[in-house]
């Protein structure tokens, strides 16, 4: 009777941490904002109401625990903490305190994220973990479609600056956001691709290391959306993680391995056939593409604003302007400084600045350490991989200065972990069986 009892509740458990999991990742794809001012905040999502809600259960479970809680990797965590106590430090010295209490906000929850997703799957199979992530991404990925067919709800983004929708200013920005793919609640084509290459590298790894079909059609599915974004910054930094995942968990590629992958990459030629084809047909949204990314307009901006976040900088080297003010402080800098690394410098002072980039840096370390050589070497390598990407498109862009994105790669981060885990404990179980019957 108490056996039956334990694995009834076993059970209601394993099914509490599903219907977690799918809040959670449903609220993260799709959260849908409320123009509302509270506060500080003009606005706020039904992925922020999730998070509060997650929030006080997680600081339940750590009273209830005598202050302990499952936390992933404690290394990950304290490099994705450390940057927040700096932002959090930062409000005394800000320029705009309402605007860096939002970042610090939106910091936090990502911290929530984090601790929130490695929580409610810490007990999933690898497979249960895949398929959560890419059911993430095609979430994300139908969210973007449901916004290019103006379906209610989906057809309003959330724009860098607030631009009024009957402006000259805002049909501008529409017009860019209609030529590449983006995301309604994630922001513009750059942002999105910075959320998208982060997984190619991942469900290759898996698509290897588990001898997944459906993780390759994902894959490829991941990588053609990136390459509809038009985003130059991360197919740069999606190349280079490729590169390192190959030099990491390749030594030789058999012939039976690629044509595993050829029904996927079929698939995908027919997924790009369709939006290329309008594109071309259609000469208006064609020259505006072309324009906007064969042109060196955009290479003399991003020049003219880097002089000018650079003689901030030179202005005030220790401390800097406060967290996520850099759009406030000039006109020339509006925009953004399309650059995380040179933005936390003007955000914390060069000191600061510096160490919170390396905590950054040091995740493509500690998000694989200790489980490569669990026998998940070459899944292992696909984690880092996507660290690596993330990282190198933080070169161009500053889309971890972007709260709902901060929030996003968190997440993001917390699943790989979870995934990691989930493989060694899979690998380590099998090895004991192993020695148990010889």
């Amino acid at each position: 009777m108490l056996e039956g009892t334990q694995l009834s509740t076993d059970g209601v458990l394993a099914l509490m941490a599903k219907a977690g999991a799918a809040l959670l990742l449903g609220a993260a794809a799709f959260p849908f904002r409320f123009y509302v001012e509270l506060g500080f905040f003009r606005s706020f999502s039904v992925l922020d109401i999730v998070l509060v809600v997650a929030g006080l259960v997680l600081l339940l479970a750590v009273i209830r625990s005598d202050g302990k809680l499952f936390v992933g990797d404690h290394l990950v965590l304290t490099l994705l903490a450390l940057p927040v106590l700096v932002a959090i430090a930062s409000i005394s010295w800000s320029d705009y305190p309402a605007v860096s209490v939002r970042y610090v906000t939106h910091s936090l929850e990502g911290l929530v994220a984090y601790l929130a997703v490695v929580g409610v799957m810490r007990n999933f199979s690898s497979r249960a973990v895949f398929r959560a992530m890419s059911g993430f991404l095609i979430a994300l990925l139908v969210g973007s479609l449901l916004f290019y067919l103006q379906v209610p709800g989906f057809d309003r983004p959330v724009t860098i600056a607030e631009l009024e929708p009957e402006s000259n200013e805002y049909s501008e920005w529409m017009t860019g956001f209609y030529s590449r793919l983006g995301h309604p609640f994630l922001g513009q084509s750059n942002a999105f691709a910075t959320v998208l290459i982060f997984f190619v590298p991942v469900f290759v790894a898996y698509a290897r290391w588990a001898d997944s079909g459906a993780a390759r059609l994902v894959a490829m599915l991941c990588l053609v959306a990136v390459m509809l974004t038009l985003s130059r910054g991360a197919a740069l930094a999606l190349v280079l993680a490729m590169a390192v995942y190959a030099l990491s968990a390749f030594r030789k590629v058999p012939r039976r391995s690629l044509r595993r992958w050829m029904p996927a990459a079929g698939a995908a030629l027919v997924a790009m056939a369709g939006p290329v084809g309008f594109a071309l047909s259609n000469p208006e949204l064609a020259e505006v593409i072309l324009e906007s990314r064969l042109g060196d307009e955009s290479f003399a901006v991003r020049l003219d604003t880097l002089q000018a976040t650079v003689d901030k900088i030179s202005s005030r080297p220790l401390l800097g302007y406060g967290a996520g003010v850099a759009g406030q402080l000039d006109v020339d800098i509006a925009s953004g400084v399309h650059n995380t690394y040179i933005e936390l410098v003007l955000s914390y002072g060069v000191p600061l600045g510096i160490a919170v980039s390396l905590c950054l840096l040091l995740l493509a370390y500690a998000v694989p350490r200790r489980r490569m050589a669990r026998g998940i070497g070459p899944l292992a390598a696909g984690a880092a991989a996507a660290i690596v990407a993330v990282l190198g498109v933080f070169l161009t862009q500053a889309s971890y200065e972007s709260g709902p994105l901060r929030v996003v790669l968190c997440l993001s981060i917390g699943m790989t972990i979870t995934l990691l885990r989930s493989a060694a404990r899979e690998v380590r179980t099998v090895k004991n069986q192993e020695a148990a019957r010889g």
